[in-house]
């Protein structure tokens, strides 16, 4: 009896199988963490020069001047002209003063006339020259109490450096991906679920005791590698045991314990405001997450597949008994032994095979670019899946650039990523939507809400409107993976994810660096995600439904799945 025929007897989403998933998803929760402190430990604060020779004290003693910030910064930095006529102190220069003797007699003339009085004094002639921040920076502590962007100074012209250890990161999880998924498959979900736990919480305690720019960068790679192990490996744990009428609905509702976690860190990070202890606070509970394993047990059908018989059936009838279901005596016998069978046809004498058996080529992922209508829909997909990794983690990593408080933006741009996924589970069984035009839809609401910020001023309406930019990137994100592996057949199924899934996490690598553009024009990370969000949506047109279709089993069937259903949907076909 296969494993899915046992599910149905045994209930496809049991009492039994609720309460693994649940664990599952309390071990997803911590995930986003890794990935989200970058918002925090490279947090941008105010900064402006440190001035050398200033001091508070010596100041009010010799010049009987009130020597507050404000004293000291006027006195000191230069004005620049910013939004139209304000005026506000610059962040990477400052006047070339050695000599502060004047200091009483600026303030003393100006106390009459109040703040604007000042600026002009200070603009009258005999200003000295500017000079660029040579004796480093000092930074408004009131949001970050320390940051690692203060520690390293990664301002002015070393703020290009803020991104890269993000970049590293997003290269992580390009490596683990392809790891732990075949190490995965080898030893055991479960078993490789500890190592990748174990070597997170080293890498983020590591992370803490770390000085050094590169070697930061370093440690947030190998975070990546272990986390996106993690995620593989929960993620294959949970969605094994359910059955297959249920199993969409599994793989979808997973990602709404990321956003707790995504919401529950605007929390932690409101109270903790230094990212070393911000640090520390979010590794200790993975040690919680190690005892969650003693109860979860390994995958049976992984063990079936190992010929480990004996301990899937101890794992399954335990399963009945919670279920209330009986099973029958022969549920799961030595023929049932997948590993056993795989020996017996290695084993057979190569004389015995035909000339027809010995001419067959076992389909492989060239396959899939080597005929048309498969090969356009890869190219298709593998666009698709890097917009949505691109802007949606372009979209977390921004979101203190939205003119409101950064932790509520925070919260509410991970708030809204559960209506987003819940949303996912009911449209792709809509009859009229579907799977291609529920991708439609959210792509286009994503980009056009992403173009239209670019024209709001920052602030409470262009965060709304940001966020709804966020909403339609998450239902996006949460149907592709459902969509991609319906498009493909089941020869080439594994493969065709796999491509997708790999060029998604490539493109992690460039969110970052997008937000770098900046520099530029302030507006250049939302133009080049909106119009990229736009012509994905489009391309996705091109596309068949998959809902109610049977799905292509050979490559035969794959090659002519969709070639009539890419064209304008029939009434008929609408089912």
């Amino acid at each position: 009896m296969k494993f899915d025929d046992i599910l149905v007897i045994l209930g496809e989403f049991g009492p039994y199988q609720r309460r693994m998933y649940a664990l599952v998803c309390l071990m997803v929760i911590p995930l986003s963490w890794t990935t989200l402190i970058q918002v925090f430990a490279m947090g941008n604060s105010d900064h402006w020069c440190q001035v050398p020779g200033w001091n508070d004290t010596v100041c009010e003693e010799e010049y009987g001047a009130p020597c507050n910030l404000i004293t000291k910064k006027t006195f000191n930095i230069p004005f620049v002209e910013a939004n139209g006529s304000k005026l506000e102190f610059q962040k990477c220069a400052r006047y070339n003063i050695s000599d502060f003797s004047g200091l009483s007699v600026v303030i003393n003339d100006s106390a009459t006339s109040g703040y604007d009085s000042l600026i002009r004094d200070l603009g009258a002639d005999g200003t000295p020259d500017v000079i660029p921040c040579d004796a480093g920076w000092e930074y408004d502590r009131s949001q970050y109490t320390r940051t690692f962007v203060q520690e390293m100074d990664l301002v002015c012209a070393d703020a290009k450096y803020i991104q890269f250890p993000q970049s590293f990161y997003y290269g992580g999880y390009l490596v683990g991906s392809a790891v732990f998924g075949i190490l995965g498959d080898r030893f055991g979900r479960h078993r490789m679920l500890i190592f990748t736990i174990v070597l997170r919480i080293i890498s983020g305690y590591a992370l803490v005791l770390i000085h050094n720019y590169w070697l930061f960068a370093v440690v947030r790679f190998f975070q990546g590698v272990f986390l996106v192990g993690s995620y593989i490996l929960t993620f294959v744990l949970g969605t094994e045991f359910v059955g297959i009428s249920k199993r969409n609905v599994s793989g979808i509702f997973i990602n709404i314990p990321f956003a707790v976690g995504y919401m529950l860190l605007a929390g932690i990070a409101y109270w903790i405001r230094d990212w070393r202890m911000l640090q520390v606070a979010l590794v200790t509970p993975l040690f919680i997450l190690l005892i969650f394993l003693i109860i979860l047990p390994e995958s049976p059908r992984w063990l079936i597949s190992q010929g480990e018989t004996e301990k899937a059936k101890k794992i399954i009838k335990h399963a009945a008994k919670v279920n209330k279901v009986q099973l029958p005596e022969d549920f799961l016998d030595e023929h049932d032994d997948v590993n056993k069978n795989l020996q017996d046809d290695t084993h057979k004498d190569d004389t015995q095979k035909d000339d027809t058996q010995e001419k067959e080529r076992r389909p492989n992922v060239t396959d899939i670019f080597r005929y048309r209508n498969m090969r356009r829909r890869i190219l298709i997909l593998m666009y698709i899946w890097s917009v949505c990794a691109v802007v949606y983690h372009g979209f977390n990593l921004s979101t203190s650039s939205l003119g409101i408080n950064v932790y509520l933006s925070f919260f509410v741009s991970a708030a809204i990523e559960i209506p987003a996924y819940t949303l996912d589970i009911f449209i792709v069984q809509h009859p009229w939507l579907g799977r291609r035009r529920s991708m439609v839809l959210t792509l286009l609401l994503g980009g056009v809400a992403c173009l239209l910020t670019i024209f709001i001023a920052p602030g409470p309406f262009r965060a709304g409107v940001a966020f709804i930019g966020k909403f339609g990137i998450s239902a996006a994100f949460g149907l592709i993976y459902l969509y991609t592996i319906e498009l493909f057949p089941t020869s080439l199924r594994t493969a065709g994810l796999g491509i997708c899934s790999m060029t998604g996490r490539i493109a992690n690598i460039l969110a970052p660096l997008i937000l770098l553009t900046t520099e530029y024009w302030i507006h250049t990370p939302l133009v080049i995600f909106g119009s990229c969000t736009i012509l994905a949506g489009i391309l996705c047109l091109f596309l068949p439904e998959t809902r109610g279709k049977k799905l292509p089993e050979t490559i035969e069937d794959g090659e002519n799945f969709g070639k009539l259903l890419a064209k304008t949907v029939l009434p008929d076909e609408r089912i």
